[in-house]
């Protein structure tokens, strides 16, 4: 049960910087998700290209990142696994 509360509170959040989740199934023992393109990639490899961010752009990452935690956190919704690698560039 706990995966299909997951992907209903996932379906919920509509903000510009959370990649949106169009649609969840269970295939076999797999969980299925149909989400927005993020063509951007990873903030790890993002990062790791780059070798260091000046201030600037990592403020502007940074703040688009709390914006959308926050948009979370006001629905009762918490990540639990925040790390470079699962955030996405859209694009």
């Amino acid at each position: 049960m706990g995966i299909y509360k997951e992907a209903q509170s996932l379906k919920s959040l509509r903000h510009k910087n959370i990649v949106e989740l169009y649609h969840a199934f269970v295939e076999g023992k797999q969980l299925i998700m149909i989400m927005e393109l993020a063509e951007g990639g990873e903030l790890l490899k993002y990062v790791g290209d780059k070798g260091t961010l000046k201030e600037a752009e990592a403020r502007k990452i940074l703040l688009q990142i709390v914006d959308a935690i926050c948009c979370c956190h006001m629905r009762g919704i918490v990540h639990r696994d925040l790390k470079l690698e699962n955030v996405m560039f859209k694009a």
